[in-house]
């Protein structure tokens, strides 16, 4: 395990950290989009004072704070072909084969946990998949979410997914989730999916008082904040299921499978929208670590008390 200088020392004095995955360096877009992301993230956070750690696994090192030469290593992945994507499961297998690895939510929300960061900031989370009555392809974000503890702001869910069943087997798994400023459960590049959520707020202190409650139960999983993408970037949700159709035929063609499903999905949605979804993508990206940041500083108050390594 590799811990940043400027993180370990947020870590031991207290000051808010944002955790950021790294998949969407590796494998969620195409340089140099990729690498233009994980920089803006990272300053959206540095300037409000606070501390960003993006995780990811280099030579087989799960790393807590990558440095720029390590985020261009997995921004660059795809000319090298050599960049795995790796879910909480394949932490170990990376660390004894010493492969590099841009980190999926249940991996970077796992090495989070572990290393006491209370707030990260995603995308979108995984999912049941369309076909998973063919396939049971149903992400491991989803378990990760009821066994690792953060604060997880995301857009909702990959808009490739069943979002009915999504939020069943979230229920299932006890993962509270909470609408900011919402009461619909967004659909990554859309606002709206016409699913309703029980809880909702436009406060973050909210957000924070309810994930405090769950640490001083000692209850295990995320708390997981559904951020619409804002407004003026969304894409209609019957817009995108129209190119996302096409998009699983090809898939289904092609027969691809597994963990590539999703990065094939995602740039085939990139070429039918023409480049409409990396524009949205990167406007819910900046959002969730906008909203993210404003959480961890409400945090800072009580972040010691809910940190249990490095402090």
């Amino acid at each position: 395990m590799k811990i940043a200088r400027n993180v370990l020392n947020a870590l031991k004095k207290g000051t808010p950290v944002v955790a950021l995955e790294s998949t969407i360096i590796s494998h969620g877009l195409s340089y140099p989009h990729n690498i233009e992301v994980a920089f803006e993230c990272e300053k959206l956070i540095k300037n409000k004072g606070i501390v960003a750690a993006t995780i990811g696994i280099i030579d087989g090192v799960p790393t807590i704070g990558l440095d720029e030469k390590e985020i261009e290593i997995l921004a660059k992945s795809e000319h090298s072909g050599n960049i795995m994507k790796a879910a909480a499961k394949d932490i170990s297998l990376c660390y004894a084969q010493k492969i590099s690895a841009g980190t999926t939510v249940s991996a970077t929300l796992f090495l989070a946990d572990f290393a006491g960061i209370a707030t990260f900031a995603t995308g979108g989370i995984g999912g049941v998949h369309r076909d998973v009555n063919k396939t049971f392809d149903i992400s491991s974000d989803l378990m990760a979410l009821s066994k690792y503890s953060a604060i997880v702001v995301s857009a909702g869910c990959k808009s490739i997914l069943d979002i009915p069943k999504t939020l069943e087997m979230l229920e299932t798994l006890e993962v509270p989730i909470v609408g900011y400023k919402t009461d619909e459960f967004p659909v990554f590049y859309s606002r709206k999916s016409g699913h309703k959520l029980g809880f909702t707020t436009d406060n973050v202190s909210y957000i924070v008082d309810a994930f405090l409650f769950m640490q001083e139960t000692s209850a295990k999983a995320s708390l997981l904040v559904a951020n619409p993408i804002p407004e003026e970037e969304e894409l209609p949700y019957e817009e995108i299921n129209f190119i996302l159709e096409k998009a699983l035929e090809q898939m289904t063609q092609k027969h691809i499978s597994g963990k590539a499903v999703t990065p094939f999905l995602l740039e085939q949605l990139s070429i039918l929208s023409e480049g409409k979804t990396v524009k949205a993508n990167k406007a819910l990206i900046y959002n969730n670590v906008q909203l993210a940041t404003d959480i961890a500083i409400n945090l800072e108050p009580n972040v010691k008390k809910i940190r249990k390594n490095f402090v």
